[in-house]
């Protein structure tokens, strides 16, 4: 298969999903700033739905972008991502003896596997030359190099556990936007140069 012919099958794809980490990236700021609100950020009840509904809604987007890329050699991860952040999204919100070391090393971990699998999807996807995956390697690293500084420094705080994952939230939300419009921007570039070939 030709360079054309890869492009071509790629580019297909992200021209219907380039727009998914956008949404994923807009979800994550926005539980950063809901994280910043008061008095939304010092109840622990209240902060255990917000991340417990963030990524349950995170996996969904995850899922939707596993479907749209079906078929593909990456596929899976995005699939895998999709059920660890709904299992973790079901356990901090349903875990019987809820307590904020509980909550926090919950995230740590969630913070760890997701940017595992982030790592291990962009290694597949540059096999196939997705355009996305330096951006999903650069959000893998960080996801993962964050949650291994969290797990040696454990919090038992609510306001600093609050603070570190809204800090982490915003990070990673302008990983993925800044990513979707850098996709978007290739992609035209790419079927630009194509057309003025042809």
């Amino acid at each position: 298969m030709g360079d054309t012919d890869i492009f071509d099958r790629v580019s297909t794809r992200l021209n219907h999903s380039w727009w998914l980490p956008l949404v994923r990236g807009l979800l994550m700021i926005v539980l950063g700033l809901l994280l910043r609100i008061e008095p939304l950020n010092v109840d622990f009840d209240t902060v255990v739905v917000i991340f417990g509904a963030f990524l349950i809604i995170d996996a969904a987007v995850a899922a939707l972008y596993g479907f749209a890329r079906r078929g593909e050699a990456g596929m899976r991860w995005w699939f895998a991502q999709a059920i660890v952040g709904a299992g973790f999204g079901v356990v901090v919100l349903l875990w019987p003896f809820g307590s904020i070391s509980v909550l926090y090393y919950l995230l740590v971990v969630w913070a760890i596997a997701l940017g595992v699998l982030a790592t291990i999807a962009s290694v597949a996807l540059v096999r196939i030359r997705d355009l996305i995956w330096p951006w999903l390697l650069v959000f893998g690293l960080v996801a993962t190099l964050f949650g291994l500084m969290l797990l040696v420094s454990p919090q038992d705080n609510l306001e600093v556990v609050v603070l570190v994952f809204g800090i982490f939230a915003l990070v990673s939300g302008a990983i993925h936007i800044v990513s979707a419009f850098a996709v978007r921007d290739a992609l035209r570039v790419g079927q630009t140069t194509q057309e003025t070939a042809a």
